[in-house]
């Protein structure tokens, strides 16, 4: 997110709140409309593109074949512009379309967010969590890293937060104190990256929880290469497999960590809980 451009853009909203237009826009050219991804869009091409460049694709070719209008896009009016918030794969799709469908672009389909910037910006992060091209974990966590940037005025609470990106507190907990740690060597937390301000202290061992979800993927990555889709199709086998890898002891610690990471699995956590306390390996 670039906290600058939010800033000038939350300002502007202010400035201009009051002279709005009082009807609700619902169809608009697709050239009026202006973009701000820096700050209403959260995906991240390194960890997503193939998956977005192919949303896109057969977003396009739904539009070229049906020659009709996709569902509506959102936006947001900010000083005289409607911003879009919301719905820029489909914008991305008409913009390929732009030449062959050139009579759809005059009126593309759109919903007013109505309400102040920040709820503006909550609603395209909601958005963008409940969309159906699932967000990455690790975008997911930027979002987290985000969301400390901004003032109370967006998020008051680590609940808040974790219910709008998925970040749990104790993670976001890590993060305060990471930038608590940035701003007593004089750095500018606001210009990192959760990604960059973790490279700084990639040393430190406040951080066990995010280094473990980068330790795990690649763990995954690497598990995958070996024993394919057998978690899924034989998760016994695979069970014993870790068992035996793990040792009784080991397996027990994994079946904490499997309590808080799938706790709210009804009847799941009960039994894991009670396997542990009587301290026997896993019943296969």
């Amino acid at each position: 997110m670039n906290i600058e451009l939010l800033k000038q853009l939350e300002e502007r909203w202010t400035i201009s709140a009051d002279s709005k237009p009082t009807g609700l826009a619902c169809k608009l050219p697709l050239a009026s409309i202006e973009l701000a991804p820096e700050v209403f869009q959260y995906r991240c091409k390194q960890l997503t593109g193939r998956e977005q460049e192919d949303h896109i694709r057969k977003l396009e070719r739904a539009v070229r074949s049906s020659g009709t209008h996709l569902e509506p896009i959102t936006v947001f009016w900010i000083d005289g512009q409607y911003h879009l918030i919301d719905g820029h794969h489909r914008y991305e799709a008409y913009q390929r379309c732009v030449l062959d469908k050139a009579g759809l672009m005059n009126n593309i389909p759109v919903v007013e967010f109505r309400g102040s910037f920040q709820m503006a910006y909550r609603h395209a992060l909601d958005s963008n969590i409940n969309d159906k091209l699932p967000m990455h974990p690790q975008e997911k966590y930027e979002a987290g890293w985000d969301a400390l940037k901004l003032d109370k005025n967006y998020y008051r609470t680590s609940k808040e937060i974790y219910l709008a990106t998925g970040v749990h507190e104790n993670t976001l907990t890590n993060y305060r104190n990471l930038r608590r740690k940035l701003a007593e060597q004089g750095i500018n937390p606001d210009d990192y990256t959760r990604r960059e301000a973790l490279g700084v202290f990639k040393d430190s061992v406040e951080y066990t929880e995010d280094v473990a979800q980068v330790l795990g993927e690649k763990a995954a990555t690497a598990m995958r290469k070996v024993v394919g889709t057998m978690a899924r199709t034989n998760p016994k086998a695979f069970a014993i497999a870790i068992n035996h890898l793990a040792g009784e002891s080991g397996t027990e610690e994994i079946c904490t960590e499997l309590i808080e990471l799938i706790g709210g699995l009804e009847g799941f956590t009960e039994m894991i809980e009670t396997m542990v306390e009587e301290r026997h390996s896993l019943p296969f």
